[in-house]
């Protein structure tokens, strides 16, 4: 009866050593999800150490391609931000989802007020045409190449402006890229 009482003892320290080391390992991976800090190494010298450790150096790595990541978008947002003629990317329903400081001050509207707008809005032609007929208009004459178009900023004056258009593709979808 001793030794099945030991046993019993030992198995339930056991288990619950095991169960805590495992629930380290599931609250780290909740905690890397949610960019918080992770606990502590559970230490150790066997499969759930190195587990472990193997979990802690992916995370390294994510966290070092996400810094990477942003650190990219940073000098392409400034590119974008510093260049001296307008970009407009526009999704496929026809609305404008980025714009550049040129084309805010060129169109007189806030980059706010400008994402989300219709395309359409910020030039004279559209005005008697669907989205769709005007789109296939703006395909037509500035795809690849230079066209002169008539545009209206927001205090409904009219001006010419040069535009190309390109299409994109990206993990967002087609977008087109008007300049």
């Amino acid at each position: 009866i001793f030794n099945i009482v030991m046993a019993a003892v030992a198995t339930t320290i056991m288990t619950q050593k095991f169960s805590r080391r495992i629930s380290v390992l599931t609250a780290n991976t909740r905690r890397l999800s949610n960019n918080e800090e992770l606990l502590a190494p559970i230490g150790g010298d066997d499969e759930l150490s190195r587990l472990d450790e193997s979990f802690r150096q992916m995370a390294q790595m994510l966290l070092a391609a996400q810094e990477k990541e942003k650190a990219n978008e940073a000098r392409i947002r400034a590119f974008i931000d510093n260049m001296q003629v307008g970009l407009l990317i526009v999704d496929d329903k026809g609305e404008i989802t980025q714009s550049n400081p040129y084309v805010e001050e060129l169109f007189g509207y806030s980059a706010e007020e400008l994402i989300g707008q219709r395309i359409a809005a910020l030039f004279c032609d559209s005005e008697t045409m669907s989205l769709d007929a005007f789109l296939d208009m703006l395909t037509e004459r500035a795809l690849g190449k230079a066209a002169q178009i008539q545009a209206i900023n927001s205090v409904g004056k009219t001006f010419p402006v040069e535009a190309k258009l390109s299409i994109m593709q990206s993990d967002l979808g087609t977008r087109l890229v008007l300049n």
